[in-house]
């Protein structure tokens, strides 16, 4: 990922640019001073700092989610996950990304979910 300046929509100088997120990011989620991605490839929400785009030591992501993430929702203190091959919603705790146990989630769709609105 690279941070724009929204003014102009230019790159900083020099390039803020975060750590490898080991596939292709599909879903970014912003609340506080932290962005929030996921995607292909790695199949878990990773967390970064919004300043400067690193992430903490010991970097913080959620368990797999099982599937490709395509989108991810905030409501209050939770980040929901939709995707394909689980073909559910999943709950995970924002601060820290941890799922409950058991793991809170949809009924199975019976499809990929490619789009989700705020809650």
């Amino acid at each position: 990922m690279f941070r724009l300046n929204l003014d102009d929509l230019s790159f900083d100088d020099p390039i803020v640019q975060s750590p490898e997120y080991g596939g292709t990011l599909d879903a970014i989620a912003i609340k506080g001073n932290y962005l929030y991605a996921a995607g292909l490839g790695t199949q878990r929400i990773r967390r970064y700092n919004l300043s400067d785009l690193s992430e903490d030591d010991p970097v913080v992501q959620s368990p797999m989610y099982g599937g490709n993430i395509h989108r991810l929702v905030i409501n209050g203190d939770y980040i929901y996950a939709g995707g394909s091959h689980t073909q559910r919603i999943r709950r995970y705790n924002l601060s820290d990304l941890t799922a409950d146990d058991p793991i809170v989630q949809s009924d199975d769709y019976g499809g990929t979910i490619f789009e989700m609105f705020g809650l």
